[in-house]
């Protein structure tokens, strides 16, 4: 692979695309054509592209591992972020989690400082707080934590507040991995207005959550992709490619 053109660290080639999360680039400019991503307010003209782009490949490449289609990924991945509005996909790296965070560096900036300067953190890993998306039984999904839950103060009666939470469920899953996906809002969700005009989730809701929740416990077969270890992986893809080929980098401690 040749050299990457351009001298700024934070943005990335469509060379460095492919190579960061295995995508061929074929398939990066379909997802992109078919605004199967959101466009990143840092892509610039040219053939360069900034890291929330990159994190949604990254994301996206981890479903097809799972055996899933190019566009059902993406919408499976459009669901995790349609759920975390204010969260930038690079943002699911979980770097913070793992250490401290200068808000001052991008989450690449911050995964290549950790990298060069603390090797022991094994960022290539799984971590205890990552963030992962879950399927069971070919139809429910649900996002969760890989280890230690992340308490939540407002779930349904009878839910695990540290459990993996509803997502959507998939429809007609076919050979080559597509499928409809159905958001559990569409399919499950209703609101009740109480007496006392409070709107509340309805003991459907409720009940609809325990059901996606234990058909994660009771599963026959259950498929976990790793969002933030499929990002930090391709962060350290980057990272490795560049040091070997001379592109551009922060000095350690920068």
């Amino acid at each position: 692979m040749a050299r990457p053109k351009h001298h700024n660290p934070r943005l990335f080639t469509g060379g460095e695309l492919a190579h960061a999360t295995g995508l061929a680039p074929r398939n990066i400019h379909f997802l992109r054509d078919k605004d199967l991503i959101p466009q990143d307010s840092n892509d610039r003209p040219g053939g360069l592209y900034g890291e929330d782009t990159l994190a949604n490949l990254a994301m996206i490449s981890g479903c097809a591992q799972a055996g899933y289609s190019l566009t059902l990924g993406a919408q499976l991945i459009g669901a995790v972020r349609a759920e975390n509005p204010n969260h930038p996909a690079s943002r699911f790296c979980q770097l913070d989690e793992i250490a401290p965070r200068d808000h001052n560096r991008t989450w690449f900036h911050q995964f290549a400082n950790l990298r060069d300067s603390r090797p022991e953190l094994a960022l290539d890993v799984a971590q205890a707080q990552d963030s992962a998306l879950y399927v069971a039984d070919r139809t429910f999904v649900l996002t969760g934590r890989i280890g230690a839950p992340r308490l939540r103060t407002l779930v349904p009666e009878g839910a695990d507040a540290g459990g993996p939470q509803p997502l959507g469920r998939m429809k007609d899953l076919v050979r080559g991995g597509d499928a409809q996906f159905e958001s559990f809002a569409e399919t499950q969700l209703t609101w009740d207005e109480g007496s006392d005009g409070l709107v509340r989730e309805s003991a459907a809701t409720g009940a609809a959550t325990v059901a996606f929740q234990k058909a994660v416990q009771n599963a026959l077969a259950l498929v976990r992709v790793n969002l933030s270890l499929s990002i930090r992986r391709a962060f350290g893809r980057v990272h490795d490619l560049r040091h070997a080929k001379g592109g551009p980098m922060w000095k350690v401690g920068e």
